[in-house]
């Protein structure tokens, strides 16, 4: 008898991360490209954050800057956490420094 598809857990944890991508990425219909605003919720020290602001700046993407250092609650009341970068593209919320993702949403190449 046939014992079906067998994944080990590297190739399962790859599998359902690209499922999650694919739910999660917008539609043609809603990719508006950063055209609805782009904000960044960061700490002015965070190298990841830098990050961010180093991509924006590569490929010349005007943006919000939210200073959360001083408030943190801002996040809180937001996210649930106080975790940054924290990347909004057209009310899409980016965790982390996840250049992919950005890339997707703001329509860069």
């Amino acid at each position: 008898m046939g014992q079906g598809l067998v994944f080990d857990k590297r190739s399962y944890a790859i599998a359902m991360v690209a499922i999650t991508l694919f739910y999660l990425a917008p539609t043609p219909v809603e990719a508006a490209c950063g055209s609805k605003g782009v904000t960044l919720y960061q700490y002015y020290w965070c190298p990841f954050c830098a990050k961010v602001r180093t991509l924006f700046a590569r490929y010349h993407v005007r943006y919000k800057i939210v200073e959360a250092s001083d408030n943190p609650s801002v996040l809180t009341k937001k996210f649930g956490d106080t975790s940054v970068p924290r990347t909004v593209v057209d009310g899409v919320a980016v965790a982390g420094y996840d250049e992919p993702r950005l890339k997707q949403l703001l329509c860069l190449k």
